[in-house]
């Protein structure tokens, strides 16, 4: 490397034979060193790392992903730290870029953000069926940042507010393969989670993080009046503590209650919380389904225009792939058949199959307007 500062990258793995390959392709040229924590791999994952010239350390498993990630980050002696799970990929021509960090003179700067790209569904993966947002992945080793949380783990941040002007944005993409419905089948990972959440909580954690985390797995599981209570405790924590609640906060309640009969009081709650988040185009997406499904074409037809209008690039905030783009224009159009306007529902669908032409539902729709 040119530069005379180093970059570690840090890893927890265990049984990643499937991934960890990929992963450590699309990073190795950008970093000095590579140290992986396996936490009781059985299969072929510490030989695929020291094939990349990772030093590998054994960690006994402690229910528990910080002190893991924080074992590893103690093997560290580069300047700065980067961390993935094995589940992820560097987009293919920007792994150098992570590098562009190590550059700044700036003592104020201690973070380093990615975009992470995160799949959901069935494979392959398709970039227009995920979730993105900017997320914090490198920080200055001597600053002395440490995980917390049991299960999905965070750098522990003080004042969010303050942190945002300690980051250098790169313009980095992640992907994230750890969502898809077969990997998760597979690893199970939400009975896991689950249990770890649990345990964390039965400690008394004050940790508002725990009840949406718990929030998320019982929605996924479908069990969404348990949900709605989780998520809204997590929200009341947030306040008590005297923090704003996070965005995706708000769009994991309104989610719920989409999903459960929205009513007017619905609605009265997510406009509220379009009001702490005016640019936050889930929010004004739910919105508008919640409208469509009360048989409020004309208001709905208005919310999926904001939508529009808005796009998708404000990444600060869990974004879904299409409420700014294909899936509110395929809605406008349905908005504009309620009225009897077949020509502007023609135009909003057609509109839809060209940001995704393999939108099933709007080929399907428009396919029986030229009946």
């Amino acid at each position: 490397m040119n530069t005379q500062k180093k970059l570690s990258l840090c890893m927890i793995v265990r049984n990643e034979e499937q991934w960890l390959e990929n992963c450590l392709r699309s990073i190795q040229e950008a970093v000095d060193e590579i140290i992986i924590v396996d936490t009781g791999s059985t299969d072929r994952t510490k030989e695929i790392a020291a094939d990349f010239g990772a030093a590998v350390y054994d960690y006994k498993w402690q229910e528990n992903f910080s002190a893991a990630r924080n074992y590893s980050l103690e093997q560290a002696t580069g300047d700065w730290v980067l961390w993935l799970d094995a589940d992820e990929e560097v987009q293919g021509g920007d792994a150098m870029s992570v590098r562009q960090v190590l550059e700044t003179d700036a003592e104020t700067i201690l973070l380093g953000g990615i975009h992470l790209l995160s799949y959901y569904g069935e494979n392959p993966p398709d970039p227009r069926r995920a979730h993105g947002m900017n997320q914090v992945r490198m920080f200055r080793r001597e600053s002395g940042f440490r995980f917390q949380g049991s299960v999905h783990e965070q750098l522990h941040l003080f004042d969010r507010a303050i942190v945002q002007s300690m980051i250098f944005q790169l313009p980095v993409t992640v992907y994230h393969y750890g969502y898809l419905d077969e990997t998760v089948s597979l690893r199970d990972k939400d009975k896991r989670n689950m249990l770890l959440l649990q345990q964390e909580k039965n400690q008394g954690s004050p940790d508002p993080w725990i009840d949406y985390h718990m929030a998320s797995v019982l929605y996924r599981r479908e069990a969404f009046a348990e949900a709605y209570e989780y998520v809204n405790s997590s929200i009341l924590q947030f306040m008590d503590q005297g923090y704003l609640p996070p965005s995706l906060l708000y769009k994991l309640k309104y989610s719920i209650l989409l999903v459960t009969s929205p009513t007017r009081e619905s609605v009265a709650g997510i406009d509220l919380a379009i009001q702490l988040y005016p640019d936050y185009v889930d929010l004004y997406y739910t919105k508008g389904v919640m409208l469509f499904e009360m048989e409020l074409f004309r208001e709905a037809e208005e919310v999926f225009q904001k939508c529009i209008a808005l796009g998708e690039d404000r990444n600060e905030h869990l974004t879904t792939k299409g409420a700014g783009s294909f899936l509110a224009c395929y809605y406008l159009s349905r908005c504009y058949l309620s009225s009897g306007n077949h020509k502007l529902a023609q135009t909003a669908l057609q509109e839809a199959l060209i940001l995704n032409p393999d939108y099933p539902e709007a080929r399907e729709l428009l396919k029986e307007m030229d009946f």
